[in-house]
């Protein structure tokens, strides 16, 4: 099989490969083996080479443990390649949290919302995605834990942009009570962020910049 020309395994090759052929699944990471290598191989990933060869592995085992075999027009190069962008973005968001690559977080980060689409990309940097991820998921949590009226305050203005006016007619205070207490609220989050070990000490030192 040549990677570039199978993109739709036979109805043969896919039954035996559902029975747990041998023969099958070594002539089948004898074809994509390189594809997983190539992909866990990007200098984007940070990966050393014992991280690679670890990744790739699993990559291995996920494969195995897939589904994609299920449907009839599987196209299989496009399959194993989300699986290792997949793979290896998990690889990098557990590295991130143990503090085991050297990353720099800057005040403008993209969410993106589809990282194994999106990973392909040359301008990608999944450490740089992984990390507006989390410190998005802490940040929303960081202001729930606040409760009313800081949470409501904060994801008013912060969130659905409404003017001190119309968020004084809807909390039934002062434009000047809608500042100080909106102020008060933000003092509340920046603490409850220097908090949360997510967050680098380059995000923490801009926020106690702030106080």
């Amino acid at each position: 099989m040549n990677v570039e020309e199978q993109d739709v395994l036979p109805k043969e090759k896919v039954e035996a490969l559902k029975q747990g052929d041998e023969t099958a699944w070594r002539e089948f990471f004898a074809t994509y083996d390189p594809l997983i290598n190539y992909v866990v191989s990007w200098s984007k990933w940070h990966f050393n080479e014992p991280t690679r060869r670890d990744v790739a592995q699993g990559v291995r085992a996920e494969i195995l443990k897939s589904k994609f075999l299920d449907s009839p027009a599987a196209h299989i190069k496009i399959c194993v390649r989300r699986l290792a962008i997949s793979r290896c973005i998990d690889e990098v968001r557990k590295l991130a949290r143990r503090n085991e690559l050297m990353v720099s977080v800057g005040e403008d980060m993209d969410t993106y919302r589809t990282p194994s689409d999106q990973a392909e990309k040359a301008d990608f940097d999944p450490i740089r995605s992984i990390i507006a991820q989390e410190e998005g998921i802490a940040i929303r949590e960081a202001v729930g834990s606040l409760g009313d009226p800081c949470a409501a305050m904060i994801g008013d203005f912060y969130l659905k942009q409404i003017s001190y006016k119309d968020m004084a007619t809807k909390h039934e205070i002062s434009i000047k009570t809608v500042g100080s207490r909106l102020s008060r609220c933000m003092q509340k989050l920046k603490e409850q962020i220097l908090k949360n070990p997510i967050f680098t000490e380059d995000v923490a030192r801009i926020a106690r910049k702030q106080k």
